[in-house]
């Protein structure tokens, strides 16, 4: 089974039932350490890329509720470096009383 057939099954997987074969669960590895994954399908977005020589398959899969803020109900994720202080390099992402944001 090649690189792109591999992912492409795994991420079918995520996306069928546990009867029909689908995962319920997977882990990452770091170090040494597992971490057990419950992934919510239906909010999972995913992204694929490959290098155009060699065998390096890169998968992002994440929260689609991290790729854009729910205006409706003023709420957003972000990622913050430890020691960064979220007010700060955030406040920048708020809009201005009366700006219209798309």
């Amino acid at each position: 089974m090649g690189r792109d057939t591999a992912v492409q099954e795994f991420l079918a997987r995520l996306t069928l039932g546990r009867s029909n074969g689908g995962l319920e669960q997977f882990h990452l590895i770091q170090s040494g350490r597992s971490l057990q994954v419950f992934p919510y399908a239906e909010r999972l977005e995913k992204r694929t890329t490959r290098q155009l020589r060699g065998s390096l398959l890169h998968v992002w899969l994440f929260d689609g509720r991290c790729a854009v803020p729910d205006r409706a109900n003023h709420l957003a994720y972000a990622l913050v470096r430890d020691g960064v202080d979220p007010l700060t390099s955030l406040w920048g992402a708020v809009p201005a009383e009366g700006e219209m944001t798309l």
